[in-house]
């Protein structure tokens, strides 16, 4: 299966956006229902990959319900340091644009590569101002 890029970007900026720290200092987490209804223009295996590679890479914090060989359910708690570092460099729409005009000219790419390629066009933004 292949890992979709728009995807990653989409559950991560989705995950800083509803994941709520709770007044009583608990996590308020999201579920795999939860991003299914919110990101309908992904299916439900390609988010559910997605959530399994986001927290192998240790971009976020959850638990992953597997069964049979396949997963049954995710519930994700928080972003971690590196996941808000890593949103927070694919945010901007224009950052995110360069760097998939970069991915198609050399194929697919790594999650530290679309990092490190989107913190360095935003640094040349900041370079221009």
């Amino acid at each position: 299966m292949k890992l979709n890029h728009n995807c990653v970007r989409d559950i991560l900026i989705f995950c800083e956006d509803f994941l709520l720290f709770g007044e009583d200092l608990s996590w308020q987490p999201l579920s795999l229902d939860d991003f299914c209804n919110s990101l309908s223009q992904y299916s439900r295996e390609d988010i559910a990959y997605t959530i399994l590679i986001l927290e192998e890479a240790a971009l976020i914090v959850g638990s992953i319900d597997k069964y049979c060989g396949g997963i049954y359910d995710v519930t994700i708690y928080r972003l971690t340091y590196n996941g808000h570092e890593f949103v927070d460099a694919i945010r901007p729409e224009n950052v995110w644009k360069k760097v998939q005009s970069v991915l198609k000219s050399i194929g697919s790419s790594s999650i530290p590569i679309i990092q490190s390629l989107a913190s360095q066009f935003t640094l040349d933004f900041l370079k221009n101002l």
